[in-house]
């Protein structure tokens, strides 16, 4: 189970980069189901947010930003914004295969996400 109020909290606390308004969401509003798709199966988000713990702050800002919607820069910056904070998890993460997994989580959002946003009813 993934307790949503401590991940905001490490994500403020750990200096993410945040978008506006991110801080004063209550926890109760925010989205987040781990990472991946939503339009795959549980079980393989759960795989994917084992393999990926360390992005998990990163993914749930990112999922925030994404339920917001808006225009393509604003899906644009909210990947800049999941490769930064990615790539600041992989430091702390202190694995070498963890930046390629923040990169490649990044640019995957970038190329394959944009149907889903566009479909983002906010």
């Amino acid at each position: 189970m993934i307790d949503i109020e401590t991940l905001k909290n490490q994500a403020i606390r750990s200096g993410c980069w945040l978008p506006p308004g991110f801080a004063d969401v209550p926890a109760s509003e925010l989205d987040y189901n781990g990472i991946g798709p939503e339009y795959w199966q549980p079980w393989m988000r759960k795989i994917l947010t084992f393999l990926l713990k360390f992005m998990q702050e990163a993914a749930m800002i990112h999922d925030y930003e994404f339920s917001l919607g808006g225009s393509y820069w604003k899906f644009t910056v909210a990947n800049i914004r999941l490769l930064l904070n990615g790539l600041k998890a992989a430091k702390k993460a202190k694995r070498p295969t963890a930046y390629f997994c923040a990169v490649a989580a990044a640019v995957l959002c970038q190329i394959f996400g944009g149907k889903a946003w566009k479909g983002t009813k906010k």
